[in-house]
C-alpha cells in the first residue's frame, strides 16, 4: 500500500492580524500595562514602563544639586523589552477609558506614538534599563 502524504494547513494563531497587533495596548500576567511592538508567531515583544515618583527628600536633593527651586515634582521611567507568549497577554477592551493615569501622560506627550515595523527604536529610561 502506497504511504500518503498528508498536507498540513496548521497555523499559528498568533498570525490573525486581529491577535495582539502591532501598535495594540494589553496586559501582561507579570509586567501589567504594556505596548505591542513587534509580533512573530505566537509571539509578541511588549514594552512595559516602571514609573518611579520622588519622595520630597528626592525633590530637595534634586533642587540643591540643580540649583533650581521651581522643581515641584519628578518622576523616572524606565522602559523595558522583552518577547512573550500571547498567552501572558490579556486584551484591554477600552484603552482610552481604563490606561492607567502614568500611561495617560505618556500618551498625551506622544511617547505611545512611537511608529512600528521596522522604525527606528524610541529611546528608553536611561540606567536602570535592562
Amino acid at each position: 500500500m502506497p504511504s500518503a502524504t498528508i498536507a498540513s494547513n496548521v497555523v499559528p494563531l498568533g498570525w490573525h492580524p486581529r491577535v495582539f497587533p502591532v501598535g495594540c495596548e494589553a496586559l501582561h500576567v507579570a509586567h501589567g500595562w504594556c505596548v505591542i511592538e513587534q509580533a512573530e508567531d505566537n509571539r509578541r515583544l511588549i514594552c512595559w514602563r516602571e514609573f518611579h515618583v520622588a519622595s520630597e527628600d528626592e525633590l530637595q536633593r534634586l533642587r540643591e544639586r540643580e540649583n533650581d527651586d521651581t522643581i515641584l515634582e519628578h518622576t523616572d521611567i524606565h522602559s523595558y523589552e522583552e518577547w512573550v507568549s500571547i498567552v501572558e497577554l490579556r486584551r484591554v477592551a477600552d484603552p482610552e477609558r481604563s490606561r492607567p493615569a502614568q500611561w495617560q501622560r505618556l500618551k498625551r506627550f506622544g511617547v505611545l506614538q512611537r511608529t512600528h515595523a521596522g522604525a527606528a527604536p524610541m529611546p528608553t529610561g536611561g540606567e536602570g534599563d535592562r
